[in-house]
């Protein structure tokens, strides 16, 4: 039998650089997928756009939103109620990263890699705005825009192991993917 794709509906170019970073080697995913395909459905794509392009789909799919906001059970829901009105896709299909997908950048690089390349680590980096991403790393070395800073990381080894650990919305995509497709 031949294995599905996974696609994976997201907001922006960050998003996408994210999971083309860290995910596409991940035994796991390979062991499940032949292949993950993104689709932006933000950037100027419309309602009944993406609604015809999930209608076509044959494989199963997530779509990806940041909060956005901090962390509380009513506003996750409202945003996923909010996604579900817009698009019809079911709410047990929404993946919210908290607070943003720069937060799962950082949450996969532990202690020790951090101290190394004079990176601020987070214990929990669910709090973890794009304007805490910034300060991170480039505005200590003056060279850096979040861009550049997301391109050194994504050249790097990340641990999905400790991304679980450091972010829950993180371990809650991660197993959401392997454990419901």
């Amino acid at each position: 039998m031949k294995l599905p794709i996974l696609y994976i509906l997201h907001e922006g170019p960050d998003d996408k650089a994210f999971m083309e970073a860290f995910l596409k080697n991940d035994l796991k995913l390979k062991t499940n997928f032949r292949a993950i395909k993104y689709y932006a459905y933000s950037e100027g794509k419309t309602k009944m756009g993406i609604e015809r392009f999930i209608e076509n789909l044959d494989s199963p799919y997530f779509l990806l939103a940041d909060a956005d906001f901090d962390m509380k059970r009513q506003k996750k829901s409202a945003l996923k109620k909010s996604l579900f009105e817009k698009y019809g896709i079911a709410e047990n299909l929404i993946i919210i990263a908290i607070n943003e997908i720069e937060s799962w950048f950082l949450s996969g690089f532990d202690k020790m890699f951090c101290e190394k390349h004079q990176i601020k680590y987070y214990e929990n980096t669910e709090n973890v705005t794009k304007e805490l991403f910034a300060k991170a790393y480039f505005n200590k070395n003056g060279k850096k825009s979040p861009k550049e800073f997301m391109d050194d990381l994504a050249k790097q080894p990340f641990s999905i192991e400790e991304a679980k650990k450091r972010n829950a919305s993180f371990k809650h995509f991660y197993e959401t993917i392997i454990e419901k497709t």
